[in-house]
C-alpha cells in the first residue's frame, strides 16, 4: 500500500536530508533526557537544514520540559549577572516576578519593601541587563570582555 500522501512526504523529506548523521549524533548526545544540556539552540545561515535537524531530534513528549529547561537557564544567568550584594534586588525582582511568580506585582513589591514604581523600575533594569548580557553572549560567544552597552541590537 502506498500510504497516505502525509506519510508519502514525510518519507521523501527523510530521504533528502542526508550526509547528516554525524550532527544528528553530536546533537542527540547533547539532548540525552540523561545529559546536562536542556535545549541545544540551532545556528546558521538560511537553508544548511538547520529546521529538518530540529524535527529528527529525539523528542520530549512533554514541551514544559522545554520550557523549565529555558526557565532554569535564565534563572541561572540572573543570580550570576546580580550575584553583588547591590544587585540582589534586581535579582529577586526577577526571580519573584518571572521564576517563581504566584503573586501579583504589587504584592510583590509590598512583599520586598519597595514602592509599586520602584519594583517597576527595578523590574525593568533588572530584565534590560538580562537581556543585555545574553545578547553581548550571543554575539561574542560569551566574550565577558565586550560591554553590553557595545553589543546590545540598536
Amino acid at each position: 500500500m502506498l500510504g497516505s500522501i502525509g506519510e508519502r512526504l514525510e518519507e521523501r523529506r527523510i530521504a533528502m536530508f542526508v550526509g547528516r548523521a554525524a550532527e544528528l549524533a553530536i546533537v542527540a548526545w547533547l539532548v540525552d533526557p540523561g545529559g546536562a544540556l536542556r535545549f541545544v539552540y540551532l545556528a546558521g545561515p538560511r537553508g544548511i537544514g538547520k529546521t529538518q535537524m530540529s524535527a529528527r531530534l529525539p523528542a520530549d513528549s512533554d514541551p514544559r520540559n522545554a520550557a523549565r529547561g529555558l526557565r532554569d537557564f535564565l534563572r541561572a544567568e540572573s543570580q550570576r549577572l546580580f550575584a553583588s550584594p547591590p544587585d540582589a534586588i534586581l535579582d529577586e525582582v526577577l526571580d519573584r516576578t518571572y521564576f517563581r511568580p504566584g503573586a501579583k506585582q504589587r504584592a510583590i513589591a509590598d512583599d520586598l519593601g519597595l514602592s509599586y514604581g520602584t519594583y517597576r523600575r527595578y523590574l525593568r533594569t533588572a530584565t534590560r541587563r538580562l537581556i543585555d548580557s545574553l545578547w553581548t553572549q550571543e554575539r561574542t560567544g560569551g566574550d565577558a570582555g565586550v560591554s553590553a552597552a557595545d553589543a546590545s541590537p540598536r
